[in-house]
């Protein structure tokens, strides 16, 4: 689907700078408007292809809680593809008991329209750190 950049460049500019998001692939065509009215579009551009760049954020709305007494369920809203940046999206969960010294334990998750990790075998009733971070091959 075609999306409208501006609707109000200058007659006399010959150039327009378009925000794009990475690793993306863009085509772009022209309507130019006058008294009469708009023309047709111009026949699109080539291809044009935004270079990969890491996940600009990670998922949001992360949560950890249980579902049964002895398992930790770690939750987010999976990111839509447009936000990938890059090949090799995943995503990466990281917990840990929330004492002093304990070790953070790291399962990278390919699939990237999962939204929870199930962990069974955890300790009861005990408090956990959490993190969920985006990752591309680019970082």
């Amino acid at each position: 689907s075609w999306e409208v950049a501006s609707d109000s460049i200058p007659a006399t500019d010959v150039t327009y700078n378009v925000a794009m998001s990475p690793w993306a692939n863009y085509t772009f065509r022209i309507i130019a408007t006058n008294k009469i009215g708009p023309s047709l579009p111009s026949q699109h551009s080539s291809v044009c292809t935004t270079e990969a760049e890491v996940p600009h954020r990670n998922p949001q709305n992360v949560k950890g809680m249980g579902t049964s007494p002895d398992n930790l369920v770690i939750s987010w809203t999976p990111m839509p593809e447009i936000e990938h940046n890059g090949r090799g999206f995943q995503y990466r969960v990281s917990w840990k008991l929330n004492v002093p010294y304990a070790n953070w334990t790291i399962e990278d998750i390919p699939n990237w329209k999962q939204s929870e990790l199930v962990i069974e075998n955890q300790a009861t009733y005990r408090e956990y750190k959490i993190t969920v971070i985006a990752m591309n091959e680019k970082g």
